[in-house]
């Protein structure tokens, strides 16, 4: 999957209400850099031009294909959700729960998500679900989860991203740096913008 490829699926389907609220969520948070332009003038056309351009720009400022940019976006998630699924069912030691059966699921989609938007998708909505359950829980483990993308809240999850800490015996750090605009962190928080309002989109249309 190329980046064109990527906001063909993931852009161009979404009607002027949801294209209005990632025009908000992209720029108004400075996620995107927008100079010569006004805000109230981008419209989709342009918006998928500013957003082809930044994949763009990482691209050439790590050297790498998009698939590196998606390959990066997969571990972010995993990065922030893998420690607190618990493995065993609370009510019986012996069966998986349906967290841990889930992000199983998810593992397994890594392996086509780099040429599949459908599992692109999948994989985003599986992640995100497990993590508003474990911003829920107060970042303790979590068992269950629930599933419906009706349970996602932007707000909230962005929110406990930029609060995720990295602790050792040495030291403490935030996990994540967004500071850099072509940098990898950054790059992984704006796809995982743009398929939040790909999922949520999907929630009205059903």
């Amino acid at each position: 999957m190329n980046i064109q490829e990527f906001i063909e699926q993931a852009i161009s389907p979404l009607d002027s209400a949801f294209i209005d609220r990632l025009k908000k969520s992209l720029i108004n948070e400075r996620y995107i850099p927008i100079t010569f332009v006004d805000f109230e003038s981008i419209d989709a056309a342009i918006l998928e031009e500013k957003i082809k351009d930044y994949f763009e720009k990482v691209e050439i400022s790590h050297r790498n294909s998009f698939t590196n940019t998606i390959e990066n976006y997969v571990t972010f998630l995993d990065s922030v959700v893998l420690d607190h699924i618990d493995k065993y069912s609370d009510a019986d030691k012996s069966s998986l729960s349906r967290a841990k059966r889930y992000y199983d699921k998810a593992k397994g989609l890594k392996k086509i998500v780099l040429n599949s938007f459908d599992a692109l998708i999948d994989y985003s909505r599986i992640m995100m679900c497990l993590y508003m359950a474990i911003i829920n829980n107060r970042h303790n483990g979590i068992s269950d989860f629930d599933f419906s993308s009706e349970c996602l809240k932007g707000k909230e999850i962005l929110e406990a991203l930029r609060k995720e800490e990295v602790v050792n015996l040495l030291s403490k750090r935030m996990r994540f740096d967004t500071r850099e605009p072509y940098g990898a962190d950054r790059s992984a928080f704006i796809m995982l913008i743009i398929m939040y309002h790909y999922i949520k989109s999907m929630e009205v249309e059903e």
